[in-house]
């Protein structure tokens, strides 16, 4: 009797940022919220945290949020406040996939403080939690989602499929290259996840 792959049931993923040398020695955590959401692959699991962390990030980044001064409200023009040098616009055409993994491997070193609201971001409900640690313990194998490195990139490279008009052209072009290479040693992260999942 050949052997079935286990339903998935996937609430919880583990991720770690960097790689190789630059890679981080503490995994970030996500369950979620209250169990509420469970995911038969880890595909949509990631999917879904990718979409909670650009909701996130682009809380933390959006300008009408982060102005520090008076005179950041009152500028008409340019990209940053005149006297405290805030940035004053947010390019939401694009995701920048470097600063969008820079700002995930920032989560390693958050407090409860710094990481703000858990609950809902952008005006979206989000999915995960990274508050619930202690339901990791005694996890079955379909249950854990494991990034064991370049997060950052998986979860922009996640999201860029649910969203691919946050792709600049040149991303677009990198990731084509990457996808359509033969030898699979040049295939992202996120494309041999994929693979593996099917």
């Amino acid at each position: 009797m050949a052997n079935k792959k286990a339903k998935g049931k996937y609430h919880i993923v583990m991720m770690c940022c960097g790689y190789v040398e630059s890679a981080m020695t503490s995994w970030i955590i996500y369950t979620s919220a209250d169990g509420r959401d469970v995911f038969k692959t880890k595909i949509d699991a990631v999917k879904a945290l990718a979409f909670d962390m650009y909701n996130k990030y682009v809380d933390e980044t959006d300008p009408s949020t982060t102005m520090r001064c008076d005179s950041c409200k009152k500028e008409s023009s340019g990209q940053f406040c005149s006297k405290c040098g805030t940035k004053l616009s947010l390019d939401k055409q694009t995701l920048d996939r470097e600063q969008f993994a820079d700002w995930i491997m920032s989560l390693h070193s958050s407090c409860c403080d710094s990481y703000g609201d858990s609950e809902y971001a952008n005006g979206t409900r989000l999915t995960f939690w990274p508050w619930r640690a202690e339901e990791i313990v005694g996890a079955k194998e379909n249950e854990v989602v494991l990034i064991p490195e370049n997060a950052g990139f998986v979860l922009a490279d996640a999201l860029y499929d649910q969203k691919p008009e946050l792709m600049d052209e040149e991303t677009r072009l990198e990731l084509e290259h990457c996808l359509n290479n033969d030898d699979g040693l040049h295939k992202t992260d996120w494309q041999r996840m994929k693979l593996a999942d099917e």
